[in-house]
């Protein structure tokens, strides 16, 4: 999930704005949908034109006051976060750096009093900004040092008030970048361990609030992040399932208690297809299939709430066709050939109203070869070819 707020001056239009921002950052009928892409960033031109003109009205105004610098620094900010989704990563850098220099100098100037809202903010922006540098190799370096920096504001944070939830949640998330940051380079146990102590301020913010969902999900986040990195080395997958374990065992009760929550359930799923594979990779096949089943019912709920996402359609045929693997593998070939059926047909539908994603006429295409490979073997040697070619046309 995405935990970060748009901080904005006490004004009726700027509230108005950030409403219609969220609003349209948040409607999954316009972000989850390629073709509606153009849509969204016209939409979101109205607060990015707002930001801008008050950057300048404050920069203009010559008030030099905290109060104004302040507002600035939000506008930096909130330019950053619209320019990450709508403009250049050069732009939203830009403004991160200008919003980090300006919170970093009211932090030092401020009263005892006013410092804890400074560092906060401080801290969101180096953490925002240290996530969008990951995202490019040759700024992994300046990357590394943002998140770093956010990490050391947040934990002074809670040594001095232990019980912020809040700050609990934006460190956590922090040091998952770290994490991954971390895996990417190879440092393997460094990053399991960065992961650990992830997981140790979460657990304590869960016990402090033991209600907040978005602390539940997050701390699952974290389970399902270390299987990741323990599933790439083969001799830890035993370990890597006991983390998709504890990810399932946060999960299942809150959905149950929390039906509604669409980054629970999304999370459930991610944890059931990791199950899934792990177990498939031991050998244990009929438990595989047990869990992909689930994941498959998981999907199949998410797509009913959200029909128009276009990420669940995907991700529903893609637990169909792990499904097939796992039947497949035991040797039920008619029953395997049916799921992969089911996994081209609703992947066949997404091409056909996203015919430029590349991505999912790619798995179509993979499909296709594999029911090729799975008629042919059943001896259905024209429908065989007919799969094969139909497959490679997605890949012309």
């Amino acid at each position: 999930g995405d935990h970060r707020d748009l901080h904005s001056v006490p004004t009726r239009r700027s509230s108005d704005l950030e409403s219609f921002h969220k609003m349209v950052d948040t409607n999954l009928d316009v972000k989850n949908r390629p073709e509606n892409d153009a849509l969204r960033k016209s939409l979101l031109q109205a607060p990015l034109a707002y930001y801008q003109k008050l950057r300048d009205d404050l920069n203009a105004g010559g008030d030099t006051g905290p109060e104004t610098r302040g507002q600035l620094a939000d506008a930096y900010r909130n330019l950053a976060f619209l320019n990450r989704q709508i403009g250049s990563q050069a732009d939203s850098l830009k403004a991160y750096d200008e919003a980090a220099t300006l919170f970093d100098r009211l932090l030092r100037e401020a009263p005892i009093a006013d410092k804890r809202k400074y560092l906060a903010r401080l801290a969101r922006s180096l953490g925002e900004r240290g996530e969008l540098q990951s995202e490019s190799k040759n700024l992994n370096a300046a990357a590394f040092d943002s998140l770093r920096k956010s990490r050391d504001l947040l934990e002074s944070a809670l040594r001095e008030n232990p019980a912020d939830v809040e700050a609990r949640k934006s460190l956590a998330l922090v040091l998952n970048n770290l994490a991954a940051l971390e895996g990417r380079r190879g440092n393997v146990n460094s990053a399991l361990d960065t992961l650990k102590a992830s997981r140790t301020v979460l657990e304590e913010g869960r016990r402090l609030a033991p209600e907040d969902v978005s602390l539940q999900t997050s701390l699952a986040d974290a389970d399902l992040q270390t299987c990741d990195l323990l599933e790439d080395q083969r001799s830890r997958l035993k370990e890597a399932l006991t983390s998709a374990q504890a990810a399932r065992l946060i999960l299942e009760p809150l959905v149950v208690v929390h039906p509604d929550s669409i980054e629970a359930r999304q999370q459930l799923a991610r944890a059931y297809a990791n199950l899934g594979r792990i177990n498939q990779r031991l050998g244990a096949q009929d438990r595989a299939l047990e869990i992909f089943a689930k994941q498959v019912n998981a999907m199949a709920e998410l797509v009913r709430m959200r029909p128009t996402h276009n990420g669940f359609r995907h991700d529903q045929a893609i637990a169909h066709s792990e499904v097939a693997s796992a039947l497949n593998k035991l040797g039920r070939a008619e029953e395997g050939l049916a799921n992969l059926q089911r996994a081209s047909d609703l992947l066949t539908a997404l091409v056909r109203e996203n015919p430029t994603n590349e991505i999912y006429k790619r798995n179509l295409a993979g499909l296709g070869f594999r029911r090729a490979f799975a008629l042919y073997a059943k001896g259905k040697v024209r429908d065989a070819l007919a799969a094969n070619e139909s497959a490679v046309k997605f890949l012309e």
